[in-house]
């Protein structure tokens, strides 16, 4: 089950690692310009959950080629495929669904200066779904903005990443890591970055100390080893702050 994605958008979150603090935008400053993620619902910014139900709709658009703006599935067909392991679903986890594309309906993403196109960097600004309903045979559809479509469909930079290893990647900061890390192993087998930095594009909130950090990133790469094909190692280095990640094996798509 494959799944496309621009290397802008595995590089900067569209998604946030906590839970325990409902986020409702997200400021992000990096060496070419800057980052922001805001939405206007109350229900705050997307979770991990909810990257993986727009992942299995992004399989869906694929398959069909990225030609057409809706997707037309079910809350079970959803439900089936990130719920794996089981067949029978309760309403509130159709419900949850609904509450991924609410989310994902509030979502613009903003790149002042930091959207990488073309050989350089370029102001971009997107929303994601623009609609979605259930009709009387209960069919869910959904409908993207065109915009975002648009860049799927003719970005020349990208990543195809599987569908069925994302969903086993449970840890939060686990599936983040692993976007990054796919974008930043494009076209190199190591990838060196600052601590602050790393936790910055991983979401990661309230963690004062560079120990702290670590101590999430550790059980993350574990996490990546052991459920996806593509094999890590990571070290820090207390002195200068770095952390560095090298690819030991290729990924597949």
């Amino acid at each position: 089950m494959k799944i496309k994605d621009d290397i802008n958008f595995l590089q900067n979150p569209n998604w946030v690692v906590s839970k325990k603090k409902i986020l409702k935008r997200l400021p992000i400053s990096n060496e070419v310009g800057s980052y922001e993620i805001s939405t206007t619902s109350s229900l705050g910014l997307p979770l991990r959950l909810d990257k993986t139900v727009l992942y299995f709709l992004n399989h869906k658009l694929l398959n069909n080629h990225l030609e057409h703006v809706e997707v037309e599935t079910t809350r079970y067909e959803i439900a089936k495929n990130i719920f794996a392991g089981t067949s029978s679903f309760s309403q509130s986890k159709y419900q949850r669904i609904m509450i991924s594309l609410e989310r994902w309906k509030a979502v613009n993403l903003f790149f002042k200066g930091s959207f990488y196109e073309k050989e350089k960097y370029i102001d971009r600004h997107f929303s994601i779904v623009d609609d979605f309903d259930i009709d009387g045979s209960k069919r869910l559809i959904v409908k993207f903005n065109k915009s975002y479509i648009k860049q799927l469909r003719e970005t020349e930079h990208y990543r195809i990443l599987n569908f069925v290893e994302y969903r086993k990647l449970v840890i939060p900061v686990a599936l983040r890591l692993y976007e990054i890390l796919l974008k930043n192993f494009t076209a190199r087998s190591a990838y060196h970055i600052d601590v602050k930095t790393l936790a910055e594009k991983l979401t990661i909130q309230k963690k004062s100390y560079p120990s702290q950090v670590v101590a999430a990133i550790e059980p993350a790469v574990e996490e990546i080893n052991a459920h996806t094909s593509l094999s890590v190692q990571f070290q820090y280095d207390k002195a200068s702050a770095l952390c560095s990640f090298k690819k030991i094996r290729v990924a597949r798509a």
